[in-house]
């Protein structure tokens, strides 16, 4: 196509020098006139200057024969005076010297009159020869002025209307082979629009199928991966759920095989820092937590930390459960300030990503305050669990049941802290609600009154505290399925009434503690 608009142009300009060519041998061809026009009159005009030229010579002859003329009658003249003379002195004179004048005067007459005869006969010719002259030369210049308008009209014509003429269909022929071109380019444009639109939508389809290629093979791909991740996660979670049984049954070193057969598949074929250790490293570190190596438990838990971190960052919301598990076994080891820490990082990540009002600040806060509370740190500890209840409060209202741990965690601090009357307006407080909400015969019921009972126990109040054991011990008893809590009140029972020395219930309820002890 573009090898057609290519051509046209060729054949275009090709045409434009065949048409400059013509001007300029029109142009050529009126040179040529002009200058045969100028000879032709040059010659003319040299031959009229010829014509003049012999009839100025005709006039100098008449002009030489005028002077002979003159000459020739003062010749004569003088003869006649001479005449006169001999007359007067002819007796002087012989009569042969008169004679031979008198030849001589008749040769002179004779030759006079021949010679007038040829002036005169030149005369006439001169003034034919003249009028002939002047005839021609009048009769040149027509010749001349005809021949001059005639090659002015001719170069005119050739220099003015055939040049217009040839301008005028050269413009023409122009203007027709330009339409044509342009309907040419209209044409081929046209038509490469329709072929580059053509092009367009095959490499638009070309490309919809090659995307729909790649597509295709990115999910097949995908599938295979997810395939192959999807059978190393299940080899993984059954190990994983073995150990897990294994550990729910106390079988804690099997347990440990297991999971770490779950780690070394993951492992092997994922990565050490893949993501999906993190469960199988949580499982270890709470296998050497229950078989209380806290140590071993602490290296785990941070190993999960640090993959959590490194593929979420350490302010993300999954380092919170991390931060909480390696707080717990620095609490169980007695390293209350290193808990503290971690428990305090916990808080701090949940406030700024949740909210301080958020419903993971309560155990948070829980969290904390126990820590301070097993460090005797009452005032802390009593500080963060009623910002627990605020809490509660705030988000729940104070009637829900959870400002029932909230008060009951309260009221054990204050117990701690040997401050009973607190203790006791703050277990009432959880109980009332039980009761409200929950039921009478509810089994946190038989837990508050255990703890009123012990209250009353520490302030030596064996009365009150027997009343609330026995309010405790009905519930659990009619409860017939928690027979650690049912011991646990004969105990506290037989307690009592060895403090009141009343030996014989005593031992009723020691047997009954030691019976219960026996079905666990």
């Amino acid at each position: 196509m573009a090898t057609d608009k290519d051509k046209d142009k060729k054949d275009r300009n090709s045409l434009v020098k065949k048409i400059i060519n013509l001007r300029w041998i029109v142009l050529g061809l009126s040179v040529c006139l002009i200058v045969l026009a100028f000879f032709s009159l040059d010659s003319i005009k040299k031959q009229a200057t010829t014509e003049i030229h012999n009839a100025e010579s005709i006039t100098r002859i008449q002009e030489q024969l005028a002077s002979l003329t003159e000459a020739n009658a003062r010749m004569t003249f003088e003869l006649e005076q001479m005449n006169k003379a001999s007359r007067v002195d002819d007796t002087i004179a012989s009569k042969d010297v008169w004679q031979r004048k008198i030849d001589s005067l008749e040769r002179l007459n004779y030759y006079n009159s021949a010679m007038n005869q040829i002036v005169a006969l030149n005369e006439s010719t001169l003034t034919k020869a003249r009028e002939d002259n002047q005839k021609l030369y009048d009769d040149y210049l027509t010749h001349i002025n005809s021949m001059f308008t005639f090659f002015t009209i001719i170069i005119a014509f050739f220099s003015i209307f055939v040049p217009y003429f040839i301008n005028r269909k050269t413009d023409d022929i122009i203007k027709e082979h330009d339409e044509k071109l342009k309907d040419n380019d209209t044409r081929q444009q046209t038509l490469s629009d329709e072929i580059n639109k053509k092009v367009g939508e095959v490499k638009e389809s070309v490309n919809n199928v090659n995307n729909t290629i790649a597509k295709y093979k990115e999910q097949f791909e995908g599938i295979l991966n997810e395939t192959e991740l999807s059978v190393i996660r299940t080899g993984a979670a059954l190990y994983n759920s073995i150990g897990a049984v294994k550990e729910t049954k106390g079988f804690y070193d099997e347990a440990l095989e297991f999971y770490k057969k779950a780690l070394e598949t993951i492992e092997s074929k994922l990565g050490k820092n893949h993501f999906d250790t993190v469960t199988t490293y949580n499982n270890i570190a709470r296998l050497y937590e229950a078989k209380n190596d806290y140590d071993k438990a602490l290296e785990y838990y941070k190993k999960t930390l640090g993959i959590i971190e490194s593929k979420l960052g350490k302010d993300h919301t999954d380092t919170i459960m991390a931060y909480n598990n390696i707080a717990g076994v620095y609490r169980a080891k007695d390293d209350f300030d290193s808990a503290l820490e971690y428990y305090k990082k916990t808080l701090g990540i949940i406030e700024s990503k949740l909210g301080k009002d958020h419903s993971d600040t309560i155990v948070a806060y829980n969290s904390i305050a126990g820590v301070y509370k097993a460090k005797e740190d009452f005032d802390n500890a009593l500080k963060y669990y009623k910002k627990t209840l605020e809490i509660i409060e705030l988000k729940f209202g104070k009637d829900h049941t959870d400002t029932i741990m909230a008060y009951n965690n309260i009221a054990g601090v204050y117990k701690a802290k040997e401050d009973f009357d607190n203790a006791l307006e703050y277990y009432e407080k959880a109980l009332r609600i039980i009761e409200a909400k929950l039921g009478e015969n509810h089994p946190d019921i038989a837990t508050t009154y255990y703890h009123i009972a012990e209250v009353y126990d520490d302030k030596v109040d064996y009365d009150k505290a027997l009343v609330y054991y026995e309010k405790a011990l009905e519930i659990r008893e009619a409860m017939g399925n928690n027979i650690s809590g049912t011991a646990e009140i004969y105990d506290s029972i037989a307690a009592v009434y060895l403090s009141k020395k009343k030996y014989g219930k005593a031992i009723k309820y020691i047997r009954k503690y030691m019976k219960a002890i026996a079905k666990r």
